[in-house]
């Protein structure tokens, strides 16, 4: 049991950004959802829907990790909306990398569906790691514990 205590303090906040990061997902599932059974067919309602669910989850993974994963120190409106921007920015980036990654991926060779789900999990795997760390030394750089 110590062993595991131990391993735990060593490993605080990349086992708090996982678990922030499943809310994260869960949050962005639920107002997709929401938004699915609420809003009436309209053109790129999808589109619509995708986009915002994504925002929320963005906007929940931003408040979480400047809390509970990064204890951020940006006090003023101004610091939290370069912060928060810089948390934008590399969320989106990270996802177009990913898009175009997944993309190479099947176009290279993975074409079964069980080969594409394996590049769209790829995918994933990056956009963690991406996130995290571009979240650990250009966001929050000068707050991570």
């Amino acid at each position: 049991m110590k062993k595991l205590i131990n391993l735990y303090q060593q490993n605080k906040q990349v086992i708090s950004y996982l678990f922030w990061g499943v809310l994260t997902t869960i949050v962005s599932i639920a107002v997709y959802e929401l938004l699915i059974f609420s809003l009436p067919q309209i053109k790129f309602r999808i589109t619509i829907i995708g986009a915002i669910s994504q925002f929320a989850g963005i906007v929940f993974a931003y408040f979480t990790n400047r809390k509970y994963v990064f204890y951020s120190n940006a006090h003023n409106l101004a610091e939290q909306i370069k912060e928060f921007w810089y948390f934008f920015l590399g969320r989106a980036g990270a996802s177009a990398i990913e898009i175009i990654l997944v993309d190479i991926l099947v176009n290279v060779g993975m074409q079964s569906k069980i080969e594409e789900s394996i590049a769209n999990i790829i995918g994933n795997v990056f956009v963690v790691i991406a996130n995290y760390f571009w979240s650990k030394l250009v966001v929050f750089k000068k707050t991570s514990k």
